[in-house]
C-alpha cells in the first residue's frame, strides 16, 4: 500500500479501483467525511491534484 497526495480534512480519501493503462493516473471512489457522497475521481500516482469525473457517483470504469 502506498499513500498518494496528502490528506484533507473534508474526505476520508481514495478508494483505489484502477490504474490508467500507462499506469500514471489512478481511477478511484472518494467519500466524504459524512459517508453520504461519493466521486468518481482521477489522480496522478505520483501525487498531485484530484480531478473530478462525476459527482454522486458509485460505480468507477475506465471504459466510457
Amino acid at each position: 500500500m502506498r499513500r498518494v497526495g496528502q490528506p484533507t480534512s473534508v474526505t476520508r480519501g481514495v478508494a483505489g479501483s484502477g490504474l490508467s493503462k500507462d499506469g500514471s493516473t489512478i481511477l478511484g471512489l472518494q467519500s466524504d467525511r459524512t459517508g453520504n457522497g461519493y466521486t468518481v475521481v482521477a489522480l496522478p500516482y505520483g501525487g498531485g491534484a484530484v480531478r473530478v469525473l462525476a459527482r454522486d457517483a458509485i460505480g468507477t470504469s475506465w471504459s466510457r
